[in-house]
Parts: structure tokens; C-alpha cells; sequence
């Protein structure tokens, strides 16, 4: 990985890792798009109200606070976190409803659900069948032991969509659910169009 030389590259790199635009990130932080570009090119540095909403909305660690606000201030920081071990750090790994009963059979099915993704390369696999019959549960499970064995490095998310009264509220209840910032509304005024 290459080193990163100043606080503008880091906050740069941070917000395309938690995929914001600069105008979805300058929107959080009561700033213009400009504002961003000027700190991301480090020709200014962020007030510190500023600097406190960056670090709310970066999604930076309590345990690295004092330091956020020392590079943003210009300070020289040894040992920073440079954006890829910040969200190895922080990375939330799922948001699976824990299950109250043991999960037990359907090896078959866990082969099959394992065989669709992993050897068939699928991305997307539906799992049908009468109301009642298991299918949830079978998804979470087999959710569950991916978060064991670190399959996924994004995570695993669980988004329920049964409560959902229209089409056009899918695509935001899964941003929302996989904090995925930015784009998400662009896409949802794409789609509504």
C-alpha cells in the first residue's frame, strides 16, 4: 500500500471508502463541495466544527479522535491509521438478527447455498419455496457461518424487505442497511425517473 503524505489524501481516501461524494460529504458536514476539494487538495485545513463532523461522518474511532483532530490541525501524527486499517478496524461484520434455536440439518442445502456462490461464482442467489418452510432461517445460518470463516470482507447484511410498502423504497432500505452513503439517493432519483 502506498503511504499517505497528507491529511487531504487520507480524508480523500476515507470518503471514497465509505463511498460518499464530495457533495454527499459536504452536505453532512454543513460545507460546500468546494470546501472538500480545497481540504482534500490540502489547500485549506477544516475548522474545527468542521473537523468534528469528519470525524463523525468518517467514521472515526473514539480511540482515534484526538488524533483526526491533531492532523487536522496540521500536526504531525507518527501513528495514524491510514484509511484501510481504519476500516479493517471499525468494519461492522453483519447485522444478522441473533437466532434464539440451534440451526439443525439441511447439509444438503448449505452445500448447494455454498456451491451457488463459491464454485458457480453467482452473486445473487433467491431462495423459494412456501411461506414457513425454513428459508430465512436457512439464509441466516448459512449467513452466519460466512461471518465465522471471514468469507465476505464487506459483511454480511440482513435487510428486511417484507415491511416495505413500495418498490421505490427498496434501494434506500439497503443503503441504509449496509451504510452505504453517497450515490444511494442518486441512484433511488435514477430509478424513480
Amino acid at each position: 500500500m502506498t503511504e499517505i503524505t497528507s491529511f487531504g489524501e487520507w480524508i480523500q481516501q476515507r470518503r471514497n471508502q465509505l463511498r460518499y461524494t464530495r457533495n454527499g460529504l459536504a452536505e453532512l458536514v454543513l460545507c460546500s463541495p468546494v470546501t472538500i476539494k480545497k481540504i482534500e487538495r490540502d489547500e485549506r485545513r477544516p475548522s474545527p466544527q468542521i473537523a468534528k463532523l469528519l470525524a463523525q461522518h468518517l467514521q472515526i474511532p473514539q480511540s482515534e479522535h484526538e488524533n483526526f483532530m491533531a492532523r487536522a490541525r496540521g500536526e504531525f501524527v507518527p501513528s495514524f491509521s491510514s484509511p484501510a486499517e481504519l476500516s479493517w478496524k471499525a468494519m461492522q461484520k453483519d447485522n444478522l438478527p441473533e437466532q434464539v434455536t440451534p440451526f439443525v440439518g439441511r447439509k444438503s442445502e448449505f452445500a448447494f447455498l455454498n456451491d451457488m456462490f463459491f464454485v458457480k461464482g453467482n452473486r445473487l442467489v433467491t431462495l423459494v419455496g412456501a411461506g414457513g418452510m425454513g428459508k430465512t432461517r436457512l439464509a441466516l445460518a448459512w449467513a452466519e457461518q460466512q461471518v465465522a470463516d471471514n468469507h465476505f470482507m464487506d459483511g454480511v447484511y440482513f435487510v428486511s424487505l417484507a415491511p416495505l410498502s413500495a418498490v421505490d423504497h427498496i434501494i434506500p432500505t439497503l443503503a441504509e442497511a449496509i451504510n452505504f452513503h453517497g450515490f444511494a439517493m442518486h441512484i433511488v432519483d435514477s430509478c424513480v425517473q
